[in-house]
């Protein structure tokens, strides 16, 4: 197996460039939602969105979204294989309680002998250099 952890620099310009392909077309289309209806409502398609585009992206033949396959990583089970939709859902699931906590389960990866955050502990996962 590829044991050659994703750093955490590698996983942090990952998600900026998540942000930016996914993330800021999304904010825009629920601004414009959030400006026809209420903000809560906009909210939560945000976070469906974004929990949706993780879930499918990390589970496919390409183990990761935009931003990781950018940055030649991939999302695998503890053996460095593909990851369910299921086991994919509850990374995504956790990833915010990761970020709840003042991103704390975040910088976990600076921590853990496998560079893993809270929510890879939780599912179960790794990121690995492609």
């Amino acid at each position: 197996m590829n044991t050659n952890y994703a750093s955490f620099g590698d996983r942090l310009v990952g998600i900026i460039l998540d942000i930016i392909i996914f993330g800021i077309p999304t904010s825009i289309v629920t601004t414009i939602i959030g400006a026809i209806t209420f903000d809560f409502l906009a909210t939560l398609i945000s976070l469906g969105a974004f929990f949706a585009y993780e879930t499918y992206f990390n589970s496919s033949d390409k183990q990761g979204t935009f931003g990781k396959q950018i940055m030649k990583i991939k999302v695998t089970d503890m053996n460095g294989g593909r990851i369910s939709m299921q086991t994919a859902a509850v990374r995504a699931f956790a990833s915010y309680i990761s970020g709840a906590i003042l991103l704390m389960g975040y910088f976990l990866a600076l921590f853990t002998e496998k560079k893993q955050t809270l929510h890879d502990i939780i599912a179960n996962t790794l990121v690995l250099k492609a």
